[in-house]
């Protein structure tokens, strides 16, 4: 009775948490945020296991899928975060664009390590309709900031892609 009573209980604050949400998220009318990441490739999490130096510095995996776009301006990024320290990701520089024609896109990022400057990079490449644009992260201790550093050494490192709708009274971080 007690298993029963806890599952009508949880499903009445479940369906009350979405409809709630639901309707706030509708007056806020929230920009437009999507993500190309790693861990959605690979339950394992295979693809985010990085190496400094890598074993094998040829290995550049890719992940794509298709992103919808409503017309308007974006900033396009390519990041990396550390696993267990999720809050405080390296973002590349957000590149403003401008998707002219609304539709699917073809959304690919690739990791590798690029063994002139001895550094992973990520690139996250948005193409359709005849656009196109890259956005590359050279993942390095940034040496302006003094502080902690994103960099972990060896681990589980999520990387990938951001596109988020341009909001110009937002101020949006840097990373």
């Amino acid at each position: 009775m007690r298993t029963r009573t806890a599952k009508l209980l949880a499903l009445g604050i479940a369906t009350f948490a979405l409809v709630a949400g639901g309707s706030l998220a509708a007056a806020a009318a929230p920009a437009d945020a999507h993500y190309l990441k790693s861990t959605d490739a690979a339950a394992d999490h295979h693809l985010n296991i990085l190496r400094f130096p890598p074993r094998n510095p040829r290995f550049r995996p890719c992940i794509k899928r298709t992103v919808g776009l409503r017309s308007g301006d974006f900033l396009h990024s390519a990041y990396i975060v550390s696993e267990t320290h999720r809050t405080d990701p390296d973002l590349s520089s957000q590149a403003p664009i401008h998707i002219a024609v609304p539709g699917v896109y073809r959304w690919e990022a690739c990791r590798g390590w690029n063994s002139r400057i001895e550094r992973y990079e990520v690139r996250s490449t948005l193409r359709g309709h005849g656009f196109s644009h890259t956005n590359k992260n050279v993942f390095a201790r940034d040496p302006n900031v003094l502080g902690p550093s994103h960099l972990y050494g060896n681990g589980n490192y999520e990387w990938g892609g951001r596109i988020m709708r341009r909001q110009d009274d937002v101020t949006v971080p840097s990373g």
